[in-house]
């Protein structure tokens, strides 16, 4: 304040900085507003990890979830699928084909991170996520969390339904061919597979199966 060269210098710098802070701002409420005013936006956001920026991308992007023949349809459109390469002997997946829309695959990928990081709600999907990540890696279980929350999210608001609860959005249901929702069945026959062939069960599967929330959250 006791430099008036300092003051000609940084004053317009920060009147600029006001002006920009106020148009985000603007724009920020101009986007809430419109994923309000939007029904299927606002079902997208029942998925955790899931925003307004990046349920209005996927809505654009996706526009009618009818047009796809099957789910897998979803991830591969937008470059979530590994690559694969197949020649005589030869048959080897790659990384992810990063194709289609780069900033709703980015948007998901995001998404992703948020649900296995900072969603302190339990599901299903978390808990595959987790576990495929003390596995393969935390990036490549995102990439997977991505590709899975890709295919709920596309049928989370199906044409003429009502909205769907967290835990429908999370997988616990799925539509039908007909178009209705269905409720997923545990996989209850596993522990019994496992004790039927000598096997030791594996840690949390007694209790994965046996829990009420613990529906199946991928084909």
């Amino acid at each position: 304040a006791e430099n008036p060269y300092l003051q000609q210098a940084v004053r317009p710098l920060l009147a600029v900085r006001e002006k920009v802070s106020r148009e985000i701002a603007d724009l920020d409420r101009k986007l809430l507003s419109l994923t309000r005013g939007h029904q299927d936006s606002r079902r997208l956001m029942t998925v955790p990890g899931i925003g307004p920026i990046t349920a209005l991308a996927f809505c654009a992007a996706i526009d009618d979830p009818a047009r796809f023949r099957r789910s897998r349809s979803v991830g591969a459109y937008f470059g979530l699928t590994p690559r694969r390469h197949a020649s005589g002997e030869v048959d080897w997946s790659g990384r992810i084909s990063k194709c289609g829309d780069t900033m709703v695959r980015s948007y998901l990928f995001e998404a992703a991170g948020v649900l296995l990081t900072r969603v302190p709600q339990w599901c299903a999907l978390k808990a595959w996520g987790l576990r495929l990540a003390k596995r393969i890696g935390f990036k490549k279980a995102k990439v997977a969390v991505a590709r899975k929350l890709a295919l709920r999210a596309a049928y989370a608001a199906p044409q003429g339904h009502g909205p769907p609860s967290a835990s429908t959005a999370c997988g616990a249901m799925e539509p039908t061919s007909s178009g209705q929702p269905r409720r997923l069945q545990l996989r209850r026959n596993k522990v019994r597979e496992f004790r039927e062939s000598g096997k030791a069960v594996p840690a949390g599967t007694a209790a994965s199966v046996r829990s009420t929330e613990a529906l199946r959250c991928f084909q």
